[in-house]
Order: structure tokens, then sequence, then C-alpha cells
């Protein structure tokens, strides 16, 4: 996948390409995807479902390799977004 094209990612994931599929060292494309700072492409496997809690081979999750990076604000920032898109699809709640 071309890490830093969220297009070409869509339409990938469109056709069916596991966003979680792990290479040898445990590295599913989210932890590139973090690793480097492509906040589109971040935002696109997010939206295909792409585990943000999916740890590589030496247990680090696409946050610690954002935060190795430096990209940790970029990070967070779609995060919020995937947490805010999932709140609102729950019932309101009854207080």
């Amino acid at each position: 996948m071309k890490l830093g094209n969220p297009e070409i990612a869509r339409r990938l994931l469109s056709n069916g390409a596991n966003p979680n599929l792990k290479d040898s060292t445990g590295f599913a494309v989210i932890h590139d995807v973090a690793r480097e700072g492509f906040l589109d492409t971040l935002q696109t496997l997010l939206e295909f479902k792409a585990d943000v809690n999916i740890e590589d081979n030496d247990g680090n999750l696409p946050l610690h390799l954002a935060a190795q990076e430096g990209h940790v604000r970029l990070y967070r920032r779609a995060a919020v977004v995937e947490l805010l898109e999932a709140s609102s699809s729950l019932p309101p709640s009854m207080d």
C-alpha cells in the first residue's frame, strides 16, 4: 500500500483489503502510517476499522510508534475523531 496516498488506501480497502493484516515483523499498515505521520491515510484506515490497539511483534501500538517519531499530536487528533464518530452511534444517555 502506498502509505502517503489515502486514495490508493481507500481503493484497496473498498475492494476488501484487510486493514489489520500484519507482515513478518508484526506491523500492520496502521503501524507504518502512524510512524510516518500520514494523517490522511490514518483517517482512511480508521474509517475502515483498522485496529488502533493492534500490537507489533515487540508489543508496540501504532500510538507508540507515532510518539517515537514525534507524530503524537497527529495521532491523537485522528483518534479523537474516531472516538467521536463511534460515540455518535450510541443511543443517547437517559440521565
